[in-house]
Parts: structure tokens; C-alpha cells; sequence
């Protein structure tokens, strides 16, 4: 078969083979590229996830001790419970009143 076709031929046949390659891993390649994008993407929010339920305990304890104190003094403080309760809201999400 490779015999009866001309040297253009044959050219063009081995550069449309390479092509034809190239696109083949090029498309490859783009599919990894989104795994990772997504296998990324699923670190950041478990990260996220466990910074926040890292800082749970530590806001607890600030909005109970501000509790404490207001039962004892009978002066609302600013202090331990409204940073308790900072502390447990995500970036970005206003406290409820």
C-alpha cells in the first residue's frame, strides 16, 4: 500500500498521523488538567472545613466565659461572647441579631 503512494503522499500520511497523535494527547492532557482543577478545588473546601471545625472549641469557650461574666457582673461586655461567636461564623457571613 505504502508502495503505490507518491513521497507527497507519504508525507502528508506520517504528518496526519502525527497530528492526528498530538490531538489525542492534547485531549488527554486537558482532561487531567480538569481532575486536578476539581481534586484541588475538594482539598480547599476540606480545609477549609477543618480550619473552621478546628476553631469551634476555642469559640465556644470565649462566648461561654462572656456568659459567665455578664451572669456575674450584670454588665453586657462586648468582649468573650460576641468574639465566641465571631469566631465560629465562616469569612464573610454576618452574625444573626
Amino acid at each position: 500500500m505504502l508502495g503505490k503512494l507518491s513521497v507527497n503522499g507519504k508525507l502528508m500520511l506520517g504528518f496526519g498521523v502525527l497530528l492526528a497523535i498530538l490531538v489525542v494527547l492534547s485531549i488527554g492532557a486537558y482532561r487531567t488538567l480538569l481532575s486536578l482543577d476539581q481534586a484541588a478545588d475538594d482539598v480547599e473546601m476540606r480545609n477549609q472545613e477543618e480550619t473552621l471545625a478546628a476553631s469551634i472549641p476555642a469559640s465556644v469557650m470565649k462566648q461561654s466565659s462572656g456568659t459567665r461574666g455578664f451572669l456575674l457582673s450584670g454588665k453586657a461586655m462586648e468582649g468573650g461572647y460576641v468574639r465566641g461567636r465571631r469566631g465560629r461564623q465562616p469569612a464573610g457571613v454576618p452574625l444573626p441579631v
